[in-house]
């Protein structure tokens, strides 16, 4: 069973260092603290970037209630700066409240008509939920915790973690139906490294959730079916490569950045053939592990 209440850091410094990890998890690194003791910290406690976008988060280890005022004094020292944040996060220990984010929806919404960044609450349950999420933040902060769960735990995040990786699109919809080719090929190489790596990314390339890569599976059958998912993911990959350069998968002058087929179909039937296959041997570890399948709907 999935936790529902985790620890707080133990103070301000601990804190700081742990929402720097949990972004380094959701973002890919690049994330630090921002300057030392002493230095002014421009409202902010950690920089870092993503996708060539500047983020800027203020942590607050609090006992007290939150309140606007303390979330503006800490902003006005960030407009006053050089910072050119693209993203604003303003996270706390302090419970989700919504009269705070009442209060936040209408300050971003004057902030928005100025041309200003916007502020993206993180209450200590929108942190959780992150922490639920990835397995490494799990076992790095609360291993005396997860060590107390029954051991088919890890088993069953990972492949929950699989199921949610190929409920998408690209492995759902019927091939004509498929609206572009870039959102496909992204989601192929992102499952791709998901799979290899545990990290499974949203079409921003924003870490949402996680497990440990399928090879961490204990039973073999279950291995050897995903190998061979992982095999079809390549053959797709590889099939839609070479119809692009032998012609016959195009992008389509009606609708741009969408696929079309000169074969007469041919190359359609086989990519859906591929898809399904995938979707079987997917299907067998759910199964065999009494989870839910996934609907094969071409």
């Amino acid at each position: 069973m999935i936790p529902k209440n985790y620890p707080k850091p133990a103070n301000w410094q601990d804190f700081q260092i742990f929402i720097k990890d949990l972004l380094n998890e959701k973002y890919e690194k690049g994330f630090d603290i921002y300057g030392r003791n002493g230095q002014a910290q421009d409202g902010i406690d950690i920089l870092g970037r993503f996708n060539n976008n500047t983020f800027g988060t203020q942590c607050k280890r609090l006992d007290i209630d939150l309140t606007l005022k303390l979330i503006k004094d800490e902003i006005v020292k960030t407009d006053k700066s050089d910072l050119k944040l693209s993203r604003y996060i303003f996270a706390t220990t302090c419970p989700r409240d919504k009269n705070i984010q009442k209060e936040i929806i209408e300050f971003n919404t004057k902030r928005r008509n100025n041309s200003l960044f916007e502020i993206e609450l993180w209450f200590w349950e929108t942190i959780e939920d992150e922490i639920n999420g990835n397995l490494n933040i799990q076992t790095k902060y609360y291993e005396n915790i997860f060590s107390k769960i029954d051991p088919k735990y890890k088993e069953l995040h990972i492949l929950d973690a699989i199921r949610t990786g190929f409920h998408r699109p690209a492995f759902l919809t019927p091939f004509h139906l498929e609206n572009s080719n870039n959102d496909f090929f992204q989601a192929i190489k992102d499952t791709q490294e998901f799979l290899n790596t545990g990290k499974l990314k949203n079409r921003n390339g924003e870490y949402f959730a996680g497990s440990l890569p399928y090879k961490w599976l204990t039973n073999p059958d279950d291995i050897r079916d995903m190998d061979y998912v992982v095999e079809l993911l390549q053959q797709i990959r590889d099939y839609i490569t070479n119809g692009i350069k032998e012609g016959r998968i195009i992008t389509c002058e009606r609708k741009e950045d969408c696929f079309c087929f000169r074969d007469g179909g041919k190359s359609e039937i086989k990519l859906d053939e591929l898809r399904r296959s995938l979707l079987l041997y997917l299907n067998r570890v759910f199964t065999r592990n009494d989870m839910r399948e996934i609907s094969i709907r071409f």
